[in-house]
């Protein structure tokens, strides 16, 4: 699966951030956006997400447009990790990791034993097991990024 941006121009209302872009990340894929600060890399990856609409061009995931998929849907395809949060509560990072599959229950229901298996496989892959355990407060930023 692929997210991919066509022919993008970013912004707000007021200003356009940047004209037309092309990114594409596939499955697995790490991206590295480096720039100057006001240069437009929150807003990429906010039009990437959903969360600001471009401006013009067109978002996919998967070969389809990001406005045609439901909010639902999307959170079960993609995920967003702001570098600052401040946690409200102490929750340890292996209950973030499982907050992360709610999407793919009802509302009121428990993680169910697969959202444990996927949750200990990602924290396998992405964790040291004694980090599972911690508080999300107690590890460092850039460790945290990969607990939500």
């Amino acid at each position: 699966m692929t997210l991919a941006g066509r022919d993008l121009t970013i912004g707000y209302s007021d200003r356009v951030v940047g004209r037309g872009l092309n990114v594409a990340l596939a499955q697995g894929e790490v991206l590295a956006l480096l720039g100057p600060n006001g240069g437009g890399k929150t807003t990429l990856l906010k039009t990437l997400l959903g969360i600001l609409n471009p401006r013009a061009g067109e978002v996919a995931i998967g070969g389809r447009s990001l406005a045609g998929i439901s909010i639902r849907e999307r959170a079960r395809l993609i995920a967003y990790v702001p570098q600052v949060h401040v946690p409200t509560f102490a929750f340890t990072v292996e209950s973030v990791v499982l907050m992360g599959r709610t999407a793919h229950g009802t509302l009121f229901s428990r993680p169910s034993a697969n959202d444990r298996a996927v949750a200990t496989r990602v924290l396998e892959q992405s964790l040291k097991n004694s980090v599972k355990r911690g508080t999300l407060g107690g590890i460092s930023r850039g460790r945290s990024g990969g607990s939500y």
